[in-house]
């Protein structure tokens, strides 16, 4: 049965360092030397702690969309 994975991904330029995305998903996200944010896990298989942590970010730099992984993809 194929598992359903997801891509996170931050736009450190767009970035602001509000902070929220640690917030609501510090497993997914820290706050890097320069005050930015920055994604410590990449690849996500529950996403609702990101989701949240996405849709509460200022300048909408997170990114998550969804790949499938199994016997029949090339992943």
């Amino acid at each position: 049965m194929p598992e359903e994975q997801y891509v996170v991904e931050l736009d450190r330029e767009i970035c602001m360092g509000s902070g929220v995305c640690v917030s609501y998903a510090a497993g997914t996200f820290a706050m890097g030397n320069d005050a930015a944010a920055e994604v410590t896990t990449p690849i996500v298989t529950d996403i609702s702690d990101v989701e949240v942590a996405a849709s509460g970010c200022p300048t909408g730099a997170i990114t998550v969309m969804r790949r499938t992984v199994g016997a029949d993809s090339n992943d």
